[in-house]
């Protein structure tokens, strides 16, 4: 197995699994769709969602509805 950093090469195995009903959310198993939605949206985007070292990212949105302040980090792909 090697871990890869999300790309364009790659992304049609991500869409693939995400239709074959993965999710990278395990507590939102529903999430698949919406990912869909963004790389159809913009795939660009979407990958470059996932590596977001300066947590330059939109305030994450808690289930009681409040907002923090997102972390560092970067999703890596199998």
């Amino acid at each position: 197995m090697e871990l890869v950093w999300p790309a364009k090469r790659y992304l049609a195995g991500y869409v693939s699994a995400l239709n074959r009903g993965w999710s990278r959310d395990e507590s939102r198993p529903e999430s698949g769709p919406e990912e869909r939605a963004a790389i159809e949206a913009d795939a660009a985007l979407f990958l470059a969602s996932l590596v977001d070292r300066e947590a330059r990212g939109a305030p994450i949105t808690m289930p009681d509805g409040t907002q923090v302040p997102r972390l560092p980090g970067y999703k890596c792909w199998m």
